[in-house]
C-alpha cells in the first residue's frame, strides 16, 4: 500500500488530504481532514480532535502503509488558487512524519 498526503490551505480551515492506495493505483481509502473540525494541528491544541500525527500513524497501521511509502504533495490554496508553498509541505513533513515511528 502507499499514502499520498495532500496538504491544503482552505477558506475556514487548512487542512490535508489522504489516499491510500494498493501498489496496482487501486484506491481503498480517500478522506479530507481540516484543522479545528476533524483534526488537530498540535496535540495540546484540542484533544477533542485526533492529532495529525496520530491520524496518520492509525491509517498505516490499518492499511499496512510503510514510512518510506508516504508521500506528501503540495494542494490547492484556496485563496490564491496556486499551490501551496514547498515551504508549507516540508513544514508538513517536519511536524508530523518525523514522529512516526
Amino acid at each position: 500500500m502507499k499514502m499520498e498526503i495532500t496538504v491544503h490551505q482552505g477558506m475556514s480551515a487548512d487542512g490535508f488530504h489522504v489516499e491510500i492506495r494498493t501498489h496496482q493505483d487501486v484506491i481503498v481509502y480517500k478522506h479530507g481532514f481540516d484543522y479545528g473540525y476533524d483534526a488537530s494541528w498540535d496535540k495540546s491544541w484540542d484533544e477533542s480532535k485526533p492529532y495529525t500525527t496520530d491520524i496518520i500513524q492509525d491509517l498505516r497501521k490499518k492499511f499496512w502503509v510503510a514510512k518510506d511509502d508516504i508521500r506528501v504533495v503540495a494542494g490547492r490554496n484556496i485563496f490564491r488558487g496556486d499551490l501551496v508553498s514547498e515551504k508549507d509541505v516540508q513544514r508538513f513533513r517536519d511536524n508530523y512524519l518525523s514522529e512516526i515511528e
